[in-house]
């Protein structure tokens, strides 16, 4: 399992992500896992400002050119988890990808 990036950045360079676990020297190296089993992956992403905020957990194999996609869940204080399932053997790639989300901040400002 290798991480494409542990720093993504929205175009606008308002959205950090840092702190991504796991992840082996900053992702120079594999992470294991056998098939069947769950890739849990975390991170700290955040935000310039008070909008709230979308991410999405982005694997494929290695050898596949199409990225599946799994909407990631803030836990506490700007952390965010998701997860995959390995189901075949190889090497798989992963990376994340968050952005500011009017709708989610027009709907909680109309509460």
């Amino acid at each position: 399992m290798r991480q494409v990036s542990n720093l993504l950045h929205e175009p606008s360079g308002r959205v950090v992500i840092e702190a991504v676990a796991p992840e082996i020297d900053g992702g120079g190296f594999p992470i294991k896992r056998t098939r069947g089993e769950s890739v849990m992956v975390e991170a700290d992403i955040l935000v310039e400002g008070h909008e709230e905020l979308s991410a999405v957990l982005l694997f494929r194999r290695e050898q596949d050119k199409q990225w599946r996609e799994t909407t990631m869940m803030q836990l506490v204080n700007g952390r965010w988890c998701g997860a995959f399932v390995v189901a075949e053997i190889g090497r798989y790639v992963y990376a994340l990808s968050a952005w500011v989300d009017p709708f989610k901040s027009w709907r909680r400002d109309l509460r």
